[in-house]
């Protein structure tokens, strides 16, 4: 991230000119393609709202919070999906037990992008909470996944983040502060009542901001392009 580029400059006395900027990337074909597929169905039957979170459940993540948010909004028409592994999936099976949330369902991380997009195609908005202070070095590759699959994002980030700067210029989600339940609750029950046509909006903008900035095509051809100069310039 932009924001660890500034540590080495900092913190280890690089030099600017000697650091270039490439960002964390995926490849976007098999979003592109379940995206494009998805595009076409228009006559859906009616389903809950989906709420998801995809990735690592462990201590920095704080899924946790995504579940107490979610008791706290009382949605009766909505889900909340939970799909990954990690030290607190336990922890956060027995806290929806405890609090006896319901439809709030635990799923395994299928293996391959395209399984990964065909499940996320299935959301109707991305969730990624972050405890503070653990966002400022890097950017999720949770992010760059939910962005590929055009669907709005809720990110609980600290506002400096480059997540947060991500998701603000692709104008495509809401960002709270870091483990908030209630921010995210009222979030939940302000965005479940927004028009789909707003929603579909913001995720095309996600898209096309995902697409620019962290696509295999256009980050390998900048990191390529800056390899063959710097062979150039030492062979000169």
């Amino acid at each position: 991230s932009k924001n660890m580029s500034s540590i080495y400059q900092e913190e280890r006395k690089i030099k600017k000119k000697k650091i270039l900027f490439v960002a964390n990337w995926q490849d976007e074909s098999a979003f592109i393609e379940i995206h494009q597929r998805t595009a076409l169905e228009k006559a859906k039957i009616k389903k809950n709202f989906i709420f998801m979170y995809l990735g690592n459940i462990g201590p920095v993540a704080g899924v946790d919070l995504l579940i107490r948010a979610f008791n706290i909004a009382r949605l009766p028409n909505a889900e909340l999906w939970i799909v990954g592994n990690g030290s607190d999936k336990e922890k956060c099976k027995e806290l929806v037990k405890e609090l006896s949330v319901s439809n709030v369902s635990f799923l395994e991380i299928p293996s391959g992008s395209k399984a990964v997009a065909e499940i996320q195609s299935q959301a109707d908005l991305f969730l990624l909470p972050v405890k503070k202070k653990a966002a400022m070095s890097s950017i999720p590759s949770k992010l760059i996944a939910y962005l590929f699959s055009a669907k709005p994002i809720i990110s609980t980030v600290d506002s400096e983040s480059d997540t947060a700067k991500a998701i603000s210029d692709a104008q495509c989600g809401w960002i709270g502060e870091p483990e908030n339940a209630d921010w995210l609750s009222d979030a939940m029950k302000k965005i479940i009542t927004l028009p789909k046509k707003k929603l579909i909006e913001m995720g095309e903008k996600g898209l096309k901001f995902g697409l620019e900035n962290y696509s295999k095509r256009n980050s390998c051809e900048k990191l390529c392009e800056a390899i063959i100069e710097i062979a150039n310039e030492n062979t000169k």
